[in-house]
C-alpha cells in the first residue's frame, strides 16, 4: 500500500512536528522543574531535571503511570533507607549486606513483573543506594536526605504533568486502536487460512499471541488519561481477550483438520 500525501507527517526542518511538540514540551518542563527546585532551594535540583527525562513518554497517560510508579519506589526505597540505616547505624558491614539483600529482593521482583512495574522494582533497589549507602557514615542524615529526593521528584512529576496538561499532549487510545486493528487484521488472515484447511505457522501464532500479550502496558497506560480512561482500557482488555480466543480457536481448528486428515491417510 502506497502512503498517500495525507498519511505523510507534517515535517519541519525534516523532523516531524509530533517530535518537535515532545521536545519542547521535554524542555519547558525541564525549565519549570529546574525553576521550582532553585526557588524552594531544594538539595538537589538536579534529580528534578533528571525526573523530567525519565518520564520523557509521548503520551500523556504513559508519562502519568510511570510518573505514579516511580513516586510510589522512592517511597518504598526511602522507607527501606530509613529502615536499614536505623537497625544497623552502628555497623556497616551490616548496612551493606542488608542493602545487598534489598538489591536482590527488588532484581527478583523485577524479573516477575513488567513494563513500569518492573521500572519501580529496580528504582526501589537503587534508590537505597543514593540515599543509605551515600549517607553511611551519617546515618542520621538519612531521612533529610530522603524528604529531599522525594521533593525534587514530586516537582519533577508535576512539572511533566502541567506541561502536558497545557500543551495537549497525545493521547494513548489512538495510537493503540491502530495497533489494535493491525494486529486484528493479522489474526483475521491466520483464521482464513484455518478454515481453508491450511496448517497455520507455528511460529506467526506464537508472535502474534506475544504481540497481543504485549499490549498490555499500553492499555493500562490509558487509565490516567482522562476520566473515562479506565472505561477504554477495560474496553481494551476485553478485544485482547477476543483476539487471543479467536487466535487459539483458529489454532485448534487447524490441528484438528491436520489431525483428521493423517487419520485418513493412514485408514
Amino acid at each position: 500500500m502506497v502512503a498517500t500525501a495525507a498519511d505523510r507527517p507534517f515535517v519541519v526542518a525534516k523532523i516531524p512536528v509530533s517530535s518537535w511538540s515532545f521536545a519542547i514540551r521535554v524542555w519547558l518542563a525541564t525549565i519549570l522543574a529546574l525553576f521550582v527546585s532553585f526557588w524552594l532551594q531544594l538539595e538537589s535540583p538536579t534529580t528534578a531535571a533528571l525526573t523530567v527525562a525519565v518520564l520523557a513518554e509521548p503520551t500523556r497517560g504513559q508519562a502519568l503511570e510511570k510518573a505514579g510508579f516511580r513516586l510510589l519506589a522512592t517511597v518504598l526505597g526511602v522507607t527501606a533507607s530509613i529502615a536499614i540505616a536505623g537497625l544497623f547505624s552502628q555497623a556497616r558491614d551490616l548496612i551493606l549486606a542488608a542493602f545487598a539483600v534489598w538489591i536482590g529482593i527488588c532484581i527478583f521482583a523485577a524479573k516477575l513483573l513488567d513494563g513500569y512495574r518492573a521500572y519501580a522494582a529496580v528504582l526501589s533497589g537503587y534508590t537505597v543506594a543514593l540515599i543509605a549507602t551515600q549517607q553511611i557514615d551519617n546515618p542520621q542524615h538519612v531521612f533529610e536526605s530522603g524528604m529531599a529526593r522525594g521533593a525534587a521528584i514530586v516537582i519533577g512529576i508535576l512539572s511533566i504533568a502541567v506541561v502536558n496538561t497545557l500543551m495537549f499532549a497525545p493521547g494513548q487510545q489512538p495510537r493503540l486502536a491502530a495497533q489494535l486493528a493491525a494486529i486484528h487484521r493479522r489474526v483475521r488472515e491466520y483464521t482464513s487460512a484455518a478454515l481453508r484447511g491450511e496448517l497455520g505457522s507455528s511460529a506467526t501464532f506464537l508472535t502474534l499471541l506475544r504481540e497481543i500479550v504485549g499490549l498490555r502496558p499500553e492499555i493500562a497506560s490509558m487509565s490516567p488519561e482522562s476520566n473515562s480512561g479506565s472505561v477504554r482500557s477495560a474496553a481494551a482488555r476485553s478485544i485482547v481477550v477476543g483476539l487471543i480466543a479467536e487466535l487459539q480457536a483458529a489454532r485448534t481448528l487447524s490441528s484438528d483438520r491436520v489431525d483428521g486428515r493423517d487419520v485418513e491417510t493412514e485408514g
